[in-house]
């Protein structure tokens, strides 16, 4: 079987394909489910090349020389690992394997046990880390933005910024899905009520910050947004959140996709550009947040009015993915989780 002639560019008329996989492979509030994560997780290629055979489909991208499979669908089988051998064959680089269940590392693991690895070590969620693996992603984030789990969040739970503290904390042990000790629990706590001062200290301000949905015509202003905010050192993220752009490319994308923007009264430039997807009926997801520090309290202001605009909608649950460090984990932190989902990384032909 030649497994090449499966492997062709992923572009917009994709779209249903996906789509059809992610109902497949369904679960609530599943962050991988999503074009969005896709098709900036698969930079380097544009939009990213896929390999499709009838029941299953795997993107692929690159990192550094390396070749990225994103988030496999379908039927996970010898034709995966043929797909893997020929990437670590044209690259001559180890292959990563990201946004992987537990259940899929497994099943990935026993296609050739030898040859596959951990990027990480299990990430332990009451002491807040993991270790390098065998071979890692980077230094310093050893499996990307799964080296910290993906955070979800009842929105209902976290936009009850009127109750006292000892009222939210009662409520929060009631949906949360995780058992904490008492220190524990005082440190959600205590998070949550910095994140109420921090809104509160922004509302001092007496700023006027509109939030709007997407339009068309502010697209290059937003894209000077993204420029600014990662810097020229930061090329690779640029053209990643320049890919998210092309579902406004799709007929009725408004009942998928959730886009806003932000700006301050007085200033000609928006501050904030945030996109969101829609994982089931109940649940979306976060892809994009850019926020300029400008003002203290701005971030947690934007996050309450983009959670409070999402519940209106009637959505009950919020994915913000995972984190590359503790310093985006712990500000996510602040919405306080009712459920932190550990992915894995798997890497291919590491010595």
């Amino acid at each position: 079987m030649e497994i090449s002639k499966y492997i062709t560019p992923i572009t917009i008329k994709d779209f249903p394909l996906y789509q059809q996989f992610f109902v497949q492979t369904w679960s609530v509030a599943c962050y991988g489910n999503s074009w969005s994560y896709i098709t900036q997780a698969c930079r380097q290629l544009g939009l990213g090349n896929k390999y499709y055979d009838r029941d299953i489909l795997v993107s692929i991208g690159k990192y550094q020389d390396h070749y990225v499979i994103v988030r496999p669908l379908g039927n996970i089988d010898h034709r995966f690992l043929k797909l893997v051998q020929l990437l670590f064959k044209r690259s001559h680089k180890p292959v990563f394997i990201k946004k992987v269940f537990d259940h899929q590392a497994e099943q990935i693991k026993r296609l050739q046990p030898q040859k596959f690895s951990e990027a990480a070590t299990d990430y332990s969620i009451l002491e807040e880390k993991c270790e390098a693996g065998k071979y890692s992603w980077h230094q310093n984030n050893f499996a990307d933005d799964d080296t910290y789990p993906e955070l979800i969040f009842n929105l209902d739970l976290s936009l009850k910024i009127e109750l006292t503290p000892s009222q939210w904390l009662n409520l929060f042990q009631q949906h949360s899905q995780i058992q904490f000790n008492q220190q524990q629990l005082k440190s959600i706590s205590k998070s949550y009520q910095e994140f109420r001062r921090r809104i509160n200290r922004f509302n001092r301000l007496e700023i006027n910050c509109c939030l709007q949905p997407y339009q068309a015509n502010i697209k290059p202003q937003i894209i000077d947004l993204i420029s600014n905010y990662f810097g020229i050192s930061r090329q690779e993220n640029i053209q990643a959140y320049r890919n998210i752009f092309d579902f406004t490319m799709l007929t009725q994308w408004e009942k998928k996709f959730f886009p806003y923007f932000a700006y301050i009264d007085n200033e000609q430039s928006p501050i904030a550009f945030m996109l969101l997807e829609k994982l089931d009926q109940k649940s979306i997801g976060s892809y994009a947040r850019i926020i300029c520090a400008k003002y203290p309290g701005l971030p947690e202001y934007l996050m309450l009015q983009i959670m409070s605009q999402l519940k209106k909608i009637g959505f009950q649950f919020l994915n913000t993915g995972g984190s590359e460090n503790k310093k985006l984990h712990t500000f996510k932190k602040k919405l306080a989780p009712i459920e932190q989902r550990t992915m894995k990384m798997l890497v291919y032909g590491a010595i």
